[in-house]
């Protein structure tokens, strides 16, 4: 393994820093958001509809799969939606959901898309054509910067097509390094010594996997997530328009014109950025509507940020802290 040449030096340090601001964040989220608390309340309500449900946990679990159809504890909490905030986190915590059930996984449109299958949640789905509406009306088949390699360059405005949607969570991702006759498997001795010792967890396996590949645990999850927002069909990663879920190309990707209009305009369609990857998106929705599928928003106008918070430990769904409420 070759040394880090000085962008991927930069680029690390920003991701420490980052590290530390989110956590300063949620440190202090309870006595913060002022603006938001001023901004005109469009709605308020609360629900307790997840009575006698059960709920993801960070574990290795005796059967992995059954994680999939795993849904909510119950939790009642309070909704306001509020005005959108131009290019701010409102951030999709796993642990808030759940792994999106198969009766409300929805394959993307074959033009919206850069694989052969890729499912998202019906709201997120529903606001990511509406944006490509606005995208294509905009700059459909006219001049854009793009990039290629980490080099800038022009080309014609295409749909937003995105690389990556709903994810299965590690436990199940994962599960093919227990298998050391997989090819996959095979690649990395240490994980194929581990597993003859009669190594089962595969979390463990998997921050194997990450020293081989990247030098360290630490530096891995940089690139490869064991748990991530995608396991709830919220969040989307970008492979269009010089878009693309790399990080190497990261800085370049943030000149290209898709990356300048989403941070303008996609929190007009329910939308916020993953600050740290120029191609990632997030839709947070009420966790009601996400069980539900049911729309939350009346009327056409989507620029709509959802904050949500329980009613006992007053924790936002965005703070990785939430799971809490269900404890209480």
């Amino acid at each position: 393994m070759g040394f880090p040449n000085l962008d991927e030096i930069v680029e690390g340090v920003g991701f420490m820093v980052k590290d530390a601001e989110e956590f300063v964040q949620e440190t202090v989220q309870d006595t913060e958001n002022l603006v938001e608390i001023g901004r005109q309340v469009v709605n308020t309500n609360t629900n307790d509809c997840f009575k006698d449900k059960n709920t993801i946990e960070d574990y290795n679990p005796p059967d992995p799969t059954a994680l999939q159809y795993s849904t909510f504890k119950d939790a009642s909490t309070n909704v306001r939606l509020i005005e959108g905030l131009t290019y701010k986190e409102n951030r999709v915590r796993l642990s808030t959901f759940s792994i999106l059930p198969p009766q409300l996984k929805e394959e993307v449109p074959q033009n919206l898309k850069t694989k052969r299958s890729l499912q998202l949640h019906p709201l997120a789905l529903k606001r990511l054509k509406l944006m490509n509406e606005a995208w294509m009306k905009e700059y459909g088949g006219k001049e854009i910067t793009s990039q290629s390699g980490g080099r800038l360059t022009i080309s014609k405005g295409k749909p937003l097509a995105i690389a990556s949607g709903y994810r299965d969570i590690g436990e199940v991702k994962y599960k093919y390094l227990l298998n050391v006759n997989d090819s996959r498997t095979k690649k990395y001795p240490t994980i194929v010594s581990a597993v003859n010792l009669g190594e089962k967890n595969v979390k463990k396996l998997f921050e194997l996997l990450l020293i081989a590949k990247y030098g360290s645990v630490q530096r891995g999850r940089k690139y490869l997530a064991w748990h991530s927002p995608h396991g709830t069909g919220l969040a989307m990663d970008f492979g269009s328009n010089g878009l693309e879920p790399k990080s190497r190309t990261n800085s370049a990707q943030k000149k290209t014109t898709l990356f300048k209009w989403l941070r303008d305009n996609a929190h007009k369609f329910g939308f916020s950025p993953y600050i740290r990857e120029a191609w990632h998106w997030e839709v947070l929705v009420p966790r009601e509507n996400w069980a539900t599928g049911q729309e939350f928003v009346q009327g056409s106008n989507y620029n709509i940020r959802v904050v949500e918070e329980g009613t006992k430990t007053k924790f936002k769904t965005t703070n990785r802290k939430f799971p809490e409420e269900f404890a209480v």
